[in-house]
């Protein structure tokens, strides 16, 4: 695989960043440490692979000398500035997205070479003002927003517990592979 978009960590984050691939049919492929996770998303047809990404043969694996894209969801700057250096060295052109929680880890981030560095908190923040400007300078009416939100809501906790009855589903069946095994 070549010119494919790497993701790593799918949870909630990872969830919406693979919804978007998919939705603009992006060549991606996952990876994630969480092996109920991967199983999953293997049996939705998600190219996937399990692993650590602060390991050299998982990147390795995704082939990402050749990705145009690498998106960590991961918020642990260590994690970042690893990748950072790693993808810098090996493919200077591809475009590198970081997760962290703070704005001076930000910052470091950027001034290491991340192309576009994730912050949590500011992503809810600049959601929130959106939101009120709708309400302040357009005709839409707070519960025209809430009823959207609370649709999108719906989804996404769908999503989840569709994701989650599949990992119990998943666990249960290793439980009893163990317990046949004796």
């Amino acid at each position: 695989m070549s010119g494919h978009v790497i993701v790593c960590g799918a949870h909630i984050m990872g969830q919406g960043v693979i919804d978007a691939l998919r939705k603009f049919n992006q060549r991606f492929i996952v990876v994630d440490y969480n092996p109920n996770v991967v199983k999953s998303l293997i049996s939705r047809g998600v190219h996937c692979t399990y692993g650590d990404i602060c390991h050299g043969e998982v990147l390795e694996k995704m082939n990402f000398r050749d990705a145009r894209m690498i998106i960590s969801t991961i918020p642990e700057l260590e994690d970042s500035l690893m990748l950072i250096k790693k993808c810098r060295e090996a493919n200077p052109g591809m475009s590198v997205f970081v997760t962290v929680n703070e704005i001076d880890q930000a910052l470091l981030l950027y001034d290491r070479g991340a192309d576009y560095v994730i912050i949590p908190k500011l992503i809810s923040s600049d959601k929130i003002g959106t939101c009120l400007s709708e309400i302040i300078n357009s005709n839409k009416s707070a519960s025209e927003i809430r009823k959207n939100e609370a649709a999108n809501l719906e989804r996404k906790k769908e999503k989840d517990a569709e994701l989650k009855g599949r990992l119990k589903k998943e666990h249960i069946t290793i439980i009893k592979r163990k317990i046949i095994r004796g």
